[in-house]
């Protein structure tokens, strides 16, 4: 995200889930980031990515790419690369094609 942030000038925000790793305990947390007006949310987890697409088809207007399984919607990109370096090079141009557009 960082490199891809770098490219278009879109501010990039880190925000881990604290405490148990579960779907409800990370809706909390991406509830915090759509209301922080957040126009592309990257997660990546079990616990996350069941928090996005469980919330996803309520925030129509925010872009979100998963890192793992999940299930794609119009605004739900799914990265399913296992290698480092192809995960890395997916992230980067989804993030830079939804910053450009």
């Amino acid at each position: 995200m960082q490199a891809a942030s770098l490219e278009t000038r879109g501010k990039v925000q880190y925000l881990e889930v604290d405490g148990p790793q579960t779907r409800e305990q990370a809706a909390t947390y991406l509830a915090t980031l759509v209301n922080s007006r957040c126009d592309l949310i990257l997660s990546v987890g079990d616990a996350a990515n069941g928090a996005v697409v469980a919330a996803a088809p309520t925030y129509t207007n925010v872009r979100f790419v998963l890192v793992g399984t999940g299930a794609r919607r119009d605004n739900v990109s799914v990265v399913e690369e296992q290698e480092p370096a192809a995960i890395s090079r997916t992230v980067e141009a989804l993030v830079a094609e939804a910053l450009k557009g």
